[in-house]
């Protein structure tokens, strides 16, 4: 069974809690809005218009607009404007776990400071006007990073529905009846004071990797790890063997240095060392590869936090030839833009030609 739906409802129910349905005898149908105009600043600041009444968005369907933000963010990443704005029963249902009836209770902010609450219903044409015109699409960081700070009370019953969900519908929970998913997720609630996102997503990965499902990842992970990933693409050649492609290239398998195309080492620490690191947020799938851990590379600052490193704004990286005599230290700045994902090992063996390896597969 795979499990993409539950990998986002994993972390989006960490900037969840639990929320109040409104009671309508029909949810909500797709691709309806309750809304007659909605605005997404890149901020995260939602303007809507609910017949004569318009303001900011304080909660609709019980759910606050800054935890519906951060939930989106989290599952959909860049596309999370237009998730909101054109499938916010979808999203609804991703972050309080049921969806919404088709009438909903939606609180507005006016310009003068006033909340006020009005009833509406869910409807396609409301959401045909929005989808054409401009709700403020288009690509944006957003208002979460891997800083975003939660209470011990919203990280506790965050993991507690997370917990619940995975012993409920995730088939691949039965292989590991030793472990205890309640008490593991739980481990990361703080004693008191407030967790950073990144600790508690962080952490989540490390309990889905005790599992052997290849699919199972932590929702929006890679997005989290704000300007900071190697500026470069590792790919698993079988074995030890790492190369380190140009990110820009994708799977034409152009290597950084065509004549030290292997990667051995990161900020002078054994490229060993790194992959022992990953394997920890990698899932347990597929054993004797580490083409799940080798894509983890390219997300620093969560194994220089792993690995007890300083974070800085470069990464060194040495290359050498197959047979180790030659080698170079180079340093990269570190980029913004999230490296293309790993081109699987069946794929890689056909486009790396430069390195000419001998299919080990």
């Amino acid at each position: 069974m795979r499990l993409p739906s539950l990998v986002a409802v994993t972390l989006l129910f960490i900037v969840s809690t639990l929320v109040a349905q409104d009671s309508a005898v029909l949810p909500a149908a797709p691709r309806t809005s309750p809304f007659d105009a909605i605005y997404i600043a890149d901020g995260g600041t939602i303007t809507v218009t609910v017949g004569d009444l318009k303001g900011r968005l304080l909660r609709v369907a019980g759910t606050d607009a800054e935890r519906l933000v951060i939930g989106v963010q989290i599952a959909e990443g860049d596309r999370w404007k237009k998730r909101i704005a054109e499938d916010l029963g979808d999203a609804l249902e991703a972050v309080a776990g049921t969806r919404p009836g088709e009438v909903v209770s939606i609180v507005i902010e006016t310009e003068d400071g006033e909340q006020r609450t009005v009833e509406a219903r869910f409807d396609a044409a409301k959401r045909a006007r929005i989808y054409s015109t401009d709700y403020g699409d288009g690509l944006s960081e957003g208002i979460n990073r891997g800083e975003q700070q939660f209470s011990p009370e919203m990280a506790q019953t965050a993991l507690r529905l997370a917990a619940q969900r995975m012993n409920t519908y995730w088939s691949y929970r039965h292989t590991r009846p030793d472990v205890d998913v309640d008490a593991e997720l739980l481990k990361l609630v703080p004693a008191e004071g407030s967790v950073p996102f990144y600790e508690i997503a962080e952490g989540t990965a490390k309990v889905l990797a005790m599992f052997p499902d290849g699919h199972a990842g932590v929702g929006g992970l890679a997005n989290r790890q704000g300007s900071a990933y190697l500026p470069a693409m590792a790919v698993w050649l079988g074995g030890e063997r790492v190369g380190l492609l140009q990110a820009a290239d994708g799977l034409t398998g152009r290597p950084l240095d065509p004549q030290r195309p292997y990667l051995v080492a990161i900020d002078d620490k054994p490229l060993t060392e790194w992959i022992v690191a990953a394997r920890r947020f990698a899932p347990t799938a597929h054993s004797g590869s580490d083409w799940h851990a080798i894509e983890l590379l390219r997300l620093l600052p969560m194994l220089r936090r792993e690995l007890g490193l300083e974070q800085t704004d470069s990464v060194q990286v040495t290359l050498a030839t197959a047979d180790g005599n030659d080698s170079r230290t180079v340093e990269l700045e570190l980029t913004d833009r999230i490296p293309p994902g790993r081109p699987r090992p069946w794929l890689a063996r056909a486009e790396i030609t430069p390195f000419n390896v001998e299919e080990p597969y």
